[in-house]
């Protein structure tokens, strides 16, 4: 009986140790789509935004494509998640 709680227990040590290495690839490429967009520089040259931690990881994509099609405008964005609401 040891032996098969020992199994259990390294075959669920192994499974919990390779579940993170099998998460997505980190890959901030935009899209195609995103360098074809038309972004419109109108407005304020500095905007301040706050919102979902659910876009933490899109908003440094839009931010850098932003940046790089209206010179001289900034976006500050802070993930803050449902709690700060």
């Amino acid at each position: 009986m040891l032996k098969r709680t020992n199994f259990r227990l390294a075959l669920c040590l192994t499974a919990a140790a390779a579940l993170p290495m099998s998460a997505c690839g980190i890959d901030n490429t935009p899209p195609p789509y995103v360098t074809a967009a038309h972004i419109d520089c109108a407005g304020k040259p500095s905007l301040a935004a706050s919102g979902s931690t659910a876009q933490a990881n899109a908003m440094p994509v839009f931010v850098e494509a932003f940046s790089k099609n209206c010179p001289g405008h900034t976006v500050n964005y802070t993930s803050n998640g449902s709690g700060a609401g």
